[in-house]
């Protein structure tokens, strides 16, 4: 089969992020992912991604659904995509409020900007396996988990 990358980012753009995350219709979930769909954690640390959520795109309703407990008004932004066969690479940004708890983390009602990429694996037209890296110490920054970097970088 040959892929489409311009249909690969159209499904990106429109429903993962526009849909999915931004207009909370989680049933799109069901039209993008595989039923074998998985997410992994870019990182030194593994994600528990599939002990957690579980597999297929269920899963990816349950990540939503946490992430919103966290951040209600979470907004999802497209910075740049491109593709390449059957791969689409994300830049983006979340911004939103933290009014839920999160490790602990009582809400801190403050404005929150996460930015991130995901790589997306197509099977056909639908999502097969996303590769997530967010900025997690900016994230833990901003909700005061860790203090800022210039005063981690200040010389005394």
């Amino acid at each position: 089969m040959i892929s489409d990358t311009g249909t690969h980012i159209n499904i990106i753009r429109d429903c993962f992020f526009n849909e999915l995350w931004n207009e909370k219709k989680l049933q799109v979930a069901d039209n993008i992912f595989t039923d074998d769909f998985i997410t992994e954690s870019i990182g030194l640390e593994s994600s528990g991604w599939a002990s957690i959520h579980g597999i297929g795109p269920t899963s990816m309703k349950h990540h939503i659904m946490w992430w919103l407990d966290i951040i209600p008004d979470a907004k999802m932004q497209v910075i740049d995509i491109t593709a390449t066969g059957d791969t689409v690479i994300t830049n983006w940004e979340l911004r939103g409020t933290m009014r839920g708890t999160i490790f602990g983390i009582n809400p801190t009602n403050q404005q929150v900007h996460i930015f991130g990429c995901t790589v997306s694996y197509f099977q056909g037209d639908k999502i097969n396996l996303n590769k997530t890296l967010f900025d997690k110490l900016g994230f833990f920054q901003q909700i005061s988990i860790l203090p800022s970097t210039e005063s981690i970088l200040k010389k005394e």
